[in-house]
């Protein structure tokens, strides 16, 4: 089995972290009406890394039998009520936020916002529904963050398991848009959108409908203008383009097999696309920056570089996670936040830069190491 296709296996240890802020006046959204399918077709609410609990797998039972499970339910019981006890709160990016400065920021809310914690406002009853599609480690990089090795399957060689879970994912999409769901599909936080054949001919095929909106992930190689049809231009709400790096040297080192002119020419294309008004759902265009030993120095430089795009809502910093595709030594050397890194000062100088609150950037959680 390959590394990145077994990594969610176990959670990561979380880095220290303080939490002035208690959890207990606020709620989050996610387990509404989110999920993800990861590679084995297990079905989480959220980020595996952030909620590592599966609630069923989807070869076995439909998305509706899934979010009615004791497990879900008890999830939702628990988030709803400030608690949290299933979540890792120093991982999860909107819970360290709001735990170190006490803001809060979608999918997180008050507790007092009675419309959230209404049961009525859930998937099953407003029948909205977010899919994350991460069962394809299909990528076109090699990203040591991510992976060991080169990842990237045609249809004919995928492997049979995954066959299954596509056809059991494309089920399930058919079936709730005829159940009347108005439904998102995130494609993809397992590799990339474009590279992945899978995905992207379950993309080019989609026809244009009003209930059926789209959310992309990508490394932005692939991401040229031809590769949008016009039903994918009208229905994309979301785009994420992961980039890491702020100058070719360091892009090498820490995007492998990347192209860093390339990208630069399409992340030029697309804001000049999106402040034109070509994609005409008015699509939340995010950046992210994966904070390691190899790029620390660039996060200011990153910040300086990207809010240049106006047209990019927002900067998003956070920590490398461990996958457990790392030996525990590389992994250490790659934690830059570790008390006993032994540029951990350097690192804390930089995360506490006075340019970075900058209410486009968002720190996640690196949050707590700028106080």
């Amino acid at each position: 089995m390959h590394s990145l296709l077994s990594r969610w296996r176990k959670a990561p240890a979380s880095p220290s972290a303080t939490l002035p802020f208690p959890l207990d006046k606020v709620t989050c959204h996610f387990p509404l009406w989110r999920f993800e399918i990861l590679p084995q077709g297990e079905i989480y609410h959220c980020c595996s890394t952030w909620l590592p609990h599966s609630v069923a797998n989807i070869v076995d039972v439909s998305i509706l039998d899934a979010f009615r499970s004791p497990l879900s339910t008890d999830i939702r019981r628990e988030v709803q009520s400030g608690q949290f006890k299933y979540c890792q709160a120093k991982l999860c990016p909107y819970l360290s936020r709001y735990a170190n400065l006490g803001e809060i920021h979608s999918p997180i809310h008050s507790r007092s916002e009675v419309s959230i914690l209404n049961e009525s406002h859930s998937m099953d009853r407003a029948k909205r529904l977010l899919l994350m599609l991460n069962y394809d480690a299909s990528c076109n990089l090699r990203c040591p963050s991510c992976r060991n090795e080169t990842i990237l399957f045609t249809e004919n060689d995928a492997p049979a398991r995954m066959k299954l879970i596509h056809a059991a994912v494309m089920r399930n999409i058919r079936e709730l848009r005829e159940a009347g769901f108005e439904l998102t599909l995130n494609v993809t936080g397992s590799g990339d959108a474009f590279a992945s054949p899978l995905y992207y001919r379950l993309l080019k095929e989609l026809e244009y409908d009003p209930r059926l909106g789209l959310e992309l992930q990508t490394n932005g190689v692939l991401m040229e203008e031809a590769k949008f049809t016009e039903p994918m231009r009208r229905m994309l709400r979301f785009l994420t383009v992961s980039v890491d790096a702020a100058s070719q040297p360091v892009y090498d080192v820490v995007r492998r097999g990347g192209n860093f002119n390339r990208l630069k020419k399409n992340l030029d294309w697309m804001d000049r696309a999106l402040r034109e008004g070509k994609f005409p759902q008015g699509v939340f265009y995010k950046i992210n920056f994966i904070v390691q030993q190899e790029n620390f120095r660039e996060i200011v430089p990153f910040a300086r570089w990207i809010l240049e795009y106006s047209s990019v809502n927002e900067i998003w910093f956070n920590l490398i996670a461990d996958w457990g595709h790392l030996p525990k030594a590389e992994f250490a050397r790659k934690a830059i936040w570790r008390n006993d890194h032994p540029e951990h000062g350097e690192f804390l100088s930089i995360a506490r830069d006075l340019f970075l609150r900058n209410s486009r950037i968002h720190l996640g959680n690196l949050t707590s190491y700028t106080q």
